[in-house]
């Protein structure tokens, strides 16, 4: 590639550094000016809001897994009666915000319909634990703000990343499109589970586990054949790795902690540009329900329902 490439990406991948810092400067900001009181954990304390509104209570600290353990956390207003506790909802997804020393994690959100004085009273304290270091941070919703800021540093440190690479591939001449290799062919379709059953180079009973959006198989069982040791995850705890292309051509998907059955083909040839990488291509996948499995669901032809002790006996 000509080296003009780097005239052109050198200024556009220093502009995303700028906003990489400029968007990391905002979110610090976003975070710390979110802050509406600090309290210290004590068993009572009065606290006093100045605007009226949805708000979150965090606890910050350097161990928080240890420090909000056992602590249930009351807000009331201080003339008491009835309706004077405020309803305070827990966070289903909380969220962490961490600096080098601190930690913050949501815990409770709740809503003030008006300003004024408030009593907040903590049970479940260790009396034995230093709580010198942790806090009480009440602030204003900053969940969508913070998930905005991520994306935008994660955008912007793609593209500085891959300017990068270009620019480096530019000045040593090499090529920046990817050599073009073969496409692996489609497994043919067998017509018959019998036929399946005698294509497959391993039968297997696996359990799915979901990581980072990938499925993978945890091998229980092998019924018939052996899992070729070259295969993508088939040494690692995590399970096999399924070519997703061919599962979704099999109009299969994944659910987390599902067991299947997977018939396996036998590995083909592919390209030496990636040597380590061989995803298993299934002939079929067979999610087991209710202690059963259906081959072929779509075709009136081929549909087959059995039992998996009956589909054992068919792949002795």
């Amino acid at each position: 590639m000509s080296r003009s490439w780097v005239s052109l990406t050198a200024p556009v991948a220093l502009a995303a550094l700028a906003l990489l810092s400029l968007t990391v400067a905002s979110l610090v900001r976003t975070v710390r000016g979110s802050v509406v009181a600090l309290a210290p954990i004590r068993a009572e304390q009065g606290l006093t809001f100045n605007a009226a509104g949805d708000l979150v209570l965090n606890l910050e600290g350097r161990t928080l897994a240890s420090s909000a353990r056992g602590l249930r956390f009351t807000l009331t207003r201080p003339t008491g009666g009835p309706g004077s506790v405020i309803p305070l909802r827990p966070v289903a997804f909380r969220t962490e915000v961490s600096s080098s020393s601190r930690t913050r994690l949501e815990l409770y959100r709740f809503t003030l319909l008006s300003a004024g004085s408030y009593v907040l009273r903590v049970s479940g304290i260790d009396r034995t634990r230093d709580y010198g270091s942790d806090a009480i941070v009440f602030t204003r919703p900053v969940r969508a703000a913070i998930v905005v800021h991520v994306l935008s540093l994660i955008v912007l440190g793609a593209v500085f990343i891959g300017l990068l690479v270009v620019s480096g591939l530019s000045l040593t001449g090499r090529p920046v499109t990817p050599a073009r290799t073969p496409s692996p062919q489609p497994i043919e379709r067998p017509t018959t589970l019998e036929d399946a059953i005698a294509r497959s180079v391993a039968i297997v009973r696996a359990r799915t586990v979901v990581r980072g959006g990938i499925p993978h198989y945890q091998v229980m069982e092998t019924w018939a054949g052996a899992v070729p040791s070259h295969l993508t995850g088939a040494d690692q705890p995590e399970g096999l790795i399924i070519d997703p292309g061919i599962a979704m051509a099999l109009g299969y998907r994944p659910v987390e902690g599902q067991y299947v059955i997977l018939l396996l083909a036998p590995p083909t040839a592919r390209s030496v540009e990636r040597p380590s990488v061989f995803l298993a291509e299934p002939i079929d996948i067979l999610p087991i329900v209710d202690g059963r499995v259906v081959y072929a669901p779509g075709s009136l032809g081929t549909r087959r329902e059995l039992t998996i002790a009956e589909l054992r006996r068919l792949t002795r």
